[in-house]
């Protein structure tokens, strides 16, 4: 009997960790991510063709870039390649202004800094001990927003 409860405890935490690993779906390919993110912007920017197929190799770039980034920095902090990923950032968002016309540009900064609100309202920062702190404020201009990051591209 001990045996019997010992194997379907070790199963079920087998079968726990297994789950926790993946989140129960597939990560998608920077291909994927790319193709995803130019759809949602020629829905919600009105690219035309040339526009799309431009952001779409912005965003694969981009992708790749971060996807590259992620596995060479695995298990270091964060402030350790984050100028890495300034710099990715960088490069993408200096190619979409140069894609975009002006008004679309400026439509898709507002979006940016309403998913950066969206993001800091929905994970608080901890304090000490594990306590939520102080959110920080979340700036207006799009340039000066460094916490954005694109779901689609990053693959977070």
């Amino acid at each position: 009997m001990k045996k019997v409860i010992s194997m379907l405890v070790m199963l079920l935490m087998t079968a726990t960790f297994a789950f926790a690993q993946g989140n129960g779906k597939p990560k998608k390919t920077p291909e994927q991510r790319a193709d995803a993110y130019a759809n949602k912007m020629q829905n919600d920017l009105g690219l035309d063709a040339t526009q799309k197929t431009k952001v779409r190799d912005l965003a694969l770039a981009r992708a790749k870039k971060m996807d590259e980034l992620r596995e060479q920095y695995k298990g270091q902090d964060n402030k350790v390649w984050q100028a890495e990923r300034k710099k990715a950032r960088d490069e993408f968002h200096n190619g979409m202004k140069s894609t975009l016309s002006p008004e679309q540009y400026t439509k898709w900064q507002k979006q940016r800094a309403k998913q950066a609100a969206n993001k800091a309202k929905a994970k608080p920062k901890k304090g000490k001990g594990g306590k939520p702190g102080p959110t920080a404020p979340v700036p207006t201009s799009g340039d000066a927003n460094e916490q954005d990051q694109d779901p689609d591209l990053d693959g977070e």
